[in-house]
């Protein structure tokens, strides 16, 4: 660094010595305003980021979408479903003694084996038991 003169002193500390003050208006400033498009860092450290960053903001949007309905908790849904279907099951079940109340008393019996039996053939068939695929 030379000691004799101030200017050749700054020249020489601004062409060797890096300082942390930039300037406002210089390339530099321009630089850091305007985004840059090239990934900082080598590519597998970006790639793991690129990954991570988009599986949090799916996990927010999924959030956000649970807590704003259009999204059903699964748990919930197959309670639900399971519920209906039992019941489903239970009302189609009982239908042969309601109807062998109704039939004469002779062919009460006869009656309800018969509605029972295709019932049961329904719910077979419903479940996925028969190996009937006709649809």
């Amino acid at each position: 660094m030379p000691a004799y003169d101030v200017a050749a002193a700054q020249a020489w500390h601004s062409s060797n010595v890096r300082t942390r003050r930039r300037r406002r208006n210089g390339p530099a400033a321009v630089a850091a305003a305007a985004p840059s498009t090239e990934p900082v860092g080598d590519p597998v450290t970006r790639s793991w980021r690129d990954r991570k960053e988009r599986a949090d903001a799916l996990v927010k949007e999924r959030e956000l979408a649970l807590s704003e309905g259009r999204l059903l908790d699964k748990t919930e849904v197959l309670a639900a479903w399971q519920k209906q279907i039992a019941s489903f099951r239970s009302r189609m079940l009982a239908i042969p003694s309601e109807v062998a109340a109704q039939a004469p008393s002779a062919s009460r019996v006869i009656v309800c084996n018969i509605v029972e039996r295709e019932i049961h053939e329904a719910l077979a068939e419903v479940s996925g038991l028969r190996g009937d695929d006709d649809g």
